[in-house]
């Protein structure tokens, strides 16, 4: 066995680097892990478990001897590399008997530390690299990269720049972390400020000794954005302890969240949006109790989402977006009472949503859009007594709603649009007064609506378009006196409908096959500022 021990202070990115080493190297090894070492210390049978199910072994010990000859018979038939990060104390690898498991001389075991002791005993053969601080020049270019989208800074920023860089010690995780707080902002005064709290004995060294004021206790925001080359975050993340704000929107080359983020229960808004490389979302979900706003999307490989989502009681925004392999939500999420935004859009494989909504009594707006593989609405809609938008446009394979709809009259808009096998619309849509918003645009098996539509007095957007199979509308559409658009392609009294609607703003006939003259009523509508009649193809006549 080889070892290569990387020793330096907190923040000198001695785990970036140990990361990148494994990610790098690990197809030629039959197998590989990374544990990262708790300082507070495991017990030695979750270190082994955690370390063959890294290994993809899929025994399930009882016990730690059972572990221990799991692993050891393991390790003796396999080449593996084995990374221990945040080494404190011997004791933390010495779950692995290294003389007798590592025999197999092709091994690799990569060791993260500030002190080179604790790998003194391991094995013989080891390479010890003293990571050191930056330069300054070096420095300054990496602050520069991480805070601008040029590769000079503006000529009123190099001198504020110069005195940061000098602050931060040559420490690359506290030039990241003040350069990315920085960096939407170019305001010099800005920087100035954040070099004045810098100065006022907030070291920025990351040994522990020197703790007390670090740049990671000041943080409370933490913008990543767009990062598209960064692949990793550093366990150091840990230390953000007062953290409330992280955004790693669009870093689409990060493979893995450290586990130790989970440490941070003071974040409060979590976006990691467009995160594509991104399989597993972190373990310990459940430890952001403190959490109002989640958005993640974007990840091509995600499955299924963690049971741990049911402990977010704080959440009040939660977003799933374009999870395409995402199959289902986790069955319990009854706990999620502060929950008033649900989005989930462009899920094609989701094949199943939580039936149980009846404690989502806060929920102001349910989005399920796009969802083409969910054939069923949940049972307990009726329960979301406070739901403003109803928007499931794009739920290709409902084809009936729930009978029990009537609670919902605090709704505002309803847009169903692109629901191309529903067959008809239930009569409680009459108590829907507060209506603004109805779409049914694409619903192309619709054939009628209830009669009590015309209760919707308040409605402003009554759009129809594409529904082909559409030859019966609401008798009284008379009171429609608040609408302003209204979009249809094929209905035949379509001069009665023009007598009531005066208030019109947007008039729209577009692809309407058969259509081909237009009625003189059309000069009733004095308020009409848009009129579509695109690809009305045997239109023959204007009135006059």
């Amino acid at each position: 066995m080889k070892a290569l021990c990387l020793i330096g202070v907190g923040g000198i990115s001695k785990t970036i680097i140990a990361k990148a080493i494994l990610v790098n190297i690990k197809d030629i090894y039959n197998a590989s892990c990374f544990d990262e070492c708790i300082e507070n210390g495991v017990d030695c049978f979750t270190t082994s478990c955690n370390i063959l199910e890294q290994f993809n072994v899929k025994s399930k010990p009882k016990n730690v001897e059972e572990a221990q000859k799991i692993l050891k018979s393991f390790l003796m038939e396999n080449k593996t590399i084995l990374v221990f990060d945040n080494v404190i104390n011997q004791s933390q690898i010495e779950d692995v008997p290294m003389h007798d498991i590592f025999s197999n001389n092709d091994s690799t075991l990569v060791v993260t530390t500030r002190d080179p002791k604790v790998i003194k005993d391991c094995t013989k053969e080891v390479c010890i690299i003293n990571i050191e601080e930056l330069d300054e020049e070096i420095s300054m270019q990496l602050s520069i990269i991480h805070s601008c989208d040029k590769d000079y800074l503006p000529n009123k920023l190099v001198k504020i720049g110069e005195k940061i860089v000098k602050a931060c010690n040559g420490l690359p995780l506290s030039l990241k972390v003040m350069e990315a707080f920085l960096r939407k902002n170019k305001r010099l005064r800005c920087r100035e400020h954040a070099l004045q709290k810098l100065k006022k004995k907030r070291e920025l060294d990351g040994d522990k000794n020197n703790s007390n004021y670090k740049i990671w206790k000041i943080l409370r925001v933490l913008n990543l954005r767009d990062y598209k080359q960064l692949r990793l975050l550093p366990t150091s993340i840990r230390s953000f302890c007062y953290l409330k704000d992280l955004d790693t929107s669009g870093c689409s080359s990060l493979i893995l969240l450290p586990n130790e983020l989970g440490n941070i229960t003071s974040l409060t808004s979590l976006n990691m949006w467009r995160c594509s490389s991104l399989a597993l979302l972190l373990n310990e979900l459940g430890n952001f109790t403190s959490l109002t706003a989640m958005n993640i999307g974007g990840y091509s490989s995600l499955i299924s989402l963690s049971n741990e989502l049911n402990n977010l009681t704080s959440l009040t925004i939660l977003i799933i977006d374009i999870c395409s392999k995402l199959t289902s939500f986790p069955n319990e999420l009854n706990n999620l009472t502060s929950l008033t935004m649900f989005i989930t859009r462009g899920c094609l494989s989701l094949t199943s949503f939580p039936n149980k909504l009846d404690n989502f009594t806060a929920l102001t707006i349910l989005n399920i859009i796009l969802c083409s593989s969910l054939i069923s609405l949940p049972n307990e809609l009726s329960n979301l007594t406070f739901l403003t938008t109803f928007d499931i446009s794009g739920y290709a394979r409902l084809t009936l709603f729930p009978n029990e709809l009537g609670n919902l009259t605090s709704l505002t808009k309803f847009d169903i649009k692109e629901c191309s096998n529903l067959i008809s619309l239930p009569n409680e849509l009459g108590t829907f007064t507060s209506l603004t918003i109805f779409d049914i645009s694409g619903c192309a098996r619709l054939t009628s609506l209830p009669n009590k539509l015309s209760n919707l007095t308040s409605l402003t957007t009554f759009d129809t378009s594409g529904c082909i199979r559409l030859t019966l509308l609401p008798n009284k559409l008379s009171n429609f006196t608040s609408l302003t658009t209204f979009n249809i392609n094929r209905y035949a009294r379509l001069t009665l409908l023009l007598e009531n609607f005066i208030s019109l703003t947007t008039f729209e006939l577009c692809k309407w096959s058969s259509l081909i003259t237009l009625p003189h009523e059309l000069s009733n509508l004095t308020s009409l500022i848009v009129f579509d009649i695109n690809e009305c193809w045997i239109l023959e006549l204007l009135p006059n």
